[in-house]
């Protein structure tokens, strides 16, 4: 069901920190207009600081741009009538619907869209407010190996422990990681296999975007990715020590840093593996200026793994 589907792309979409609506209006099929359900994720572009927003088909994965408009997005979509998730539902309250007459985007005005009581929302969904479980992302994805191989869970957990441990004897310095910025570099390496993979890069914007939305203003961002032809943590804790760049995202030290981490198993024929692991970290700008950079995840890599990147907010 298209419906369910636009439901369940949406709240992935949420779940890595983008801001996601499921948009309800119609679609043209066959020179008809009937009654359909999307997903719009809305962006920003770092180089003209102009709102983006695009259309994504929820079952098929197929994006097309609708902030700025793309042709193939104005043939398929027909209208607009109300956007949701999980915090809020706007109704679409312009003189038109239409994407061709040119409808805003802007969701902040009142006067284009009008937003619907939160109390009034919650008593829509259950009776009363709501009181949502709380979220704990995942430690890592749970990657369908052989029981002779340690699980992405065995290694990053056994990665934690011994980068906290040379932290502390090393540079006596603690360790707080953030779990939510672990979940949400998740995308990229599946992004970086599959470019070494076919040579083709993914959209790294979304990514991007996410841990921009993360990580807090004034606090600057490094990550790097590496991947690894086998399943050992104490010798990927060596190289990532040895290569300067990860050596500096471990013994990163400031005000409020917190680390992160995170693999992904790709498992082929013959028992081969290749362990893609990234550490980020993210801490308090000493200097203090709010500039966002872009780049604020590295880009998938062409050959080689990419060098970390550095980004401040």
């Amino acid at each position: 069901d298209v419906c369910d589907h636009a439901l369940l792309l949406c709240s992935l979409f949420l779940g890595f920190g983008l801001e996601a609506y499921v948009a309800l209006g119609e679609m043209r099929c066959d020179g008809q207009t009937q009654p359909h359900a999307w997903v719009l994720t809305f962006s920003t572009d770092e180089s003209t600081g102009n709102q983006k927003a695009a259309a994504w088909e929820s079952t098929t994965g197929r994006r097309t741009s609708l902030l700025p408009l793309d042709p193939e997005t104005a043939r398929r979509y027909d209208s607009i009538t109300a956007l949701f998730n999980h915090e809020i539902f706007l109704a679409n309250v312009q003189t038109s619907h239409l994407l061709v007459d040119g409808i805003s985007l802007d969701l902040d005005d009142d006067r284009l869209w009008k937003s619907i009581d939160s109390t009034e929302l919650g008593l829509l969904l259950g009776g009363g407010p709501q009181h949502p479980m709380p979220y704990i992302p995942a430690i890592a994805d749970i990657a369908l190996l052989p029981p002779i191989h340690p699980s992405a869970i065995d290694i990053e957990t056994e990665l934690r422990t011994l980068i906290q441990r040379r932290r502390l004897e090393d540079h006596g310095l603690l360790t707080v990681w953030d779990p939510e910025l672990s979940y949400m570099l998740s995308p990229a390496l599946v992004a970086y296999e599959h470019t070494k993979l076919t040579g083709q890069a993914l959209g790294n914007d979304d990514f991007a975007d996410a841990i921009k939305r993360h990580v807090p203003k004034g606090h600057c961002f490094k990550g790097f990715p590496t991947c690894f032809p086998h399943l050992q943590p104490t010798r990927m804790i060596t190289a990532l020590l040895r290569a300067e760049l990860s050596a500096d995202v471990i013994a990163t030290a400031g005000d409020h840093v917190r680390h992160a981490i995170r693999i992904r198993i790709f498992s082929y024929a013959e028992g081969v593996s290749a362990c893609w692991v990234m550490i980020a970290v993210r801490y308090l700008n000493p200097s203090q200026p709010l500039v966002t950079q872009d780049n604020a995840v590295p880009p998938p890599p062409t050959a080689a793994p990419p060098p970390p990147v550095a980004a401040k907010r």
